[in-house]
């Protein structure tokens, strides 16, 4: 799958992984999810290139950062649609590698493997760009620490 990126370049994106199954080791945990699978390490083509992502048993994520408004819309953050596409991308966030990478990967699960429909995997794609700015300066500005706290209550 061809990806035109944020920062202006196109990603040719495939999975080396089978994610087949990758579904059956997320669980519903409080308003979050866990992995509850064996360590697993995915890897993914990027204009020929191999990204590993890891992944590990017990993971916690609050599934995709979709704000309250948005849900009459989008879904909800655990719709079993947006698991494995969020579960890759938050964990892909915590390696703190190129961060275009981990979301032109998540638009491509939306797609690739979940088959959301075009405008609802790039309106989620649009608020990752946005959004994802945010998780990742709020560990060196107070600014954007006090941002994410407000957006985390949205």
């Amino acid at each position: 799958m061809r990806i035109k990126g944020y920062d202006g370049k196109t990603y040719r994106i495939c999975s080396e992984t089978d994610l087949t199954g990758l579904i059956d080791d997320i669980q519903l945990e409080g308003s979050g999810l866990r992995y509850t699978g064996d360590d697993r390490n995915l890897e993914f083509s990027a204009n020929g290139k191999t990204t590993t992502i890891g992944i590990e048993s017990g993971f916690q994520w609050d599934g995709a950062s979709i704000p309250g408004f948005a849900q009459w819309l989008i879904g909800k953050p655990t719709d079993k649609a947006f698991r494995v596409p969020s579960l890759v991308h938050d964990a892909g966030y915590e390696d703190r590698t190129k961060r275009v990478l981990h979301d032109v990967i998540f638009y491509y699960l939306l797609r690739e493997l979940e088959q959301v429909p075009v405008w609802k995997a790039w309106l989620m794609y649009a608020a990752v760009r946005i959004g994802g700015h945010v998780y990742y300066a709020a560990e060196t500005s107070r600014f954007w620490r006090s941002i994410k706290g407000i957006l985390s209550r949205a």
